[in-house]
């Protein structure tokens, strides 16, 4: 009908009471406390404790449909098994958007594991921005449907975006295209 037809108006409208949600100080607790792991460097085993506190983050905000994509890397001459965390929300379309950003860090020694590596411009920042966008949109009802890839390996090589563009690829995943 008439009404129900998607203007810019209804479109500007529906945003700006979704970004007015948006919550600064959540923000900002969030980069904190990733900012708090000692490192989040790709080789250090505190990468797996941050990505547990991220998935709880996710589960927290009731998004029972997140797991781990794990795989397997070679690290400076070194096996390491790595995780990146899936987040799904469903929308009335198959269709899938991904939003992503990477959890792990480094210092300027890309090797050192050990060193204090807060990261919180590269990346908590962007993980920060995206619980809080599955915060607001938890329970919105989206045409398309999201998920939220936060990867691990980047620094290395963008070891955990290869490693999902391939699980992708290979499992015909239907994305959203424009």
């Amino acid at each position: 009908s008439d009404d129900q037809k998607i203007t810019p108006d209804r479109v500007e409208t529906y945003t700006r009471s979704v970004l007015d949600q948006v919550n600064t100080d959540k923000l900002r607790q969030n980069l904190i406390s990733l900012s708090e792991f000692h490192t989040r460097h790709s080789k250090s085993p505190l990468l797996n404790h941050a990505g547990d506190w991220i998935m709880d983050q996710f589960r927290g905000l009731g998004y029972k449909d997140s797991f781990y994509h794990s795989f397997k890397s070679i690290i400076d001459g070194e096996d390491f098994s790595l995780r990146n965390i899936i987040c799904n929300k469903d929308g009335f379309s198959k269709k899938l958007i991904i939003i992503c950003a990477h959890y792990d860090c480094i210092m300027e020694n890309k090797g050192d594991p050990n060193s204090r590596a807060p990261g919180a411009n590269d990346n908590a920042s962007g993980v920060s921005a995206i619980i809080e966008m599955a915060r607001v949109l938890a329970n919105e009802n989206l045409q398309h449907s999201l998920q939220f890839v936060l990867f691990s390996g980047e620094e290395q090589g963008l070891l955990g975006s290869k490693s999902y563009a391939k699980y992708i690829k290979d499992n015909k995943v239907d994305l959203y295209r424009l």
